[in-house]
């Protein structure tokens, strides 16, 4: 019995230590963005495209970066990679407008298909300014990608991600599971 309770002791705190190491790793991804956020509203003014193709290449969570007008038209955006976008297109009923327009300083949306990628994503959304409107479009692959680092001794994955409703977001060992 002591054995027992000795192993399960240990268990439960190799599992607490993977859980801290999960909220750490994930608390980091969020604040990434949020700071590639606070750097474009920062840098966008004085750099414009420049900035938009920069951050999109060397910032693999980010897939498109879309610039905004107070009405929801887009200014700007800048793709990593081929997408249908352009100058003009309306997105003033899109969720991550809406919430930003209604008087929020940031937004984070839950799962959407995103128009520009095809691809489920989330989104972080905040104001540069009184006029202009940030919209940094992340591809849900970075979850995935950080699901695989978590494996049990069995080589299973130990962590998926759900939304609030339960729903899965990512799930490394069967993808198929993700609506």
């Amino acid at each position: 019995y002591q054995m027992y309770k000795s192993k399960e002791e240990s268990l439960y705190y190799k599992h607490q230590q993977i859980l801290n190491q999960v909220i750490n790793e994930s608390d980091n991804i969020i604040k990434d963005i949020e700071y590639l956020g606070e750097y474009a509203k920062e840098r966008y003014p004085i750099k414009k495209d420049a900035l938009l193709s920069g951050l999109t290449r060397v910032q693999k969570n980010i897939k498109t970066i879309l610039i905004l007008d107070n009405n929801g038209i887009l200014k700007n955006f800048g793709s990593s990679i081929k997408t249908n976008l352009y100058k003009g297109h309306d997105y003033s009923n899109m969720k991550y407008f809406k919430a930003i327009e209604s008087g929020k300083d940031n937004y984070w949306t839950e799962v959407f298909l995103s128009h520009a990628t095809s691809l489920p994503s989330i989104s972080y959304s905040l104001r540069i300014d009184k006029n202009t409107i940030v919209i940094l479009i992340v591809d849900l692959s970075v979850l995935n990608d950080f699901t695989k680092k978590f494996k049990s001794l069995d080589n299973s994955s130990m962590v998926r991600v759900l939304d609030k409703n339960g729903i899965f977001i990512a799930h490394s060992q069967n993808p198929e599971a993700v609506s």
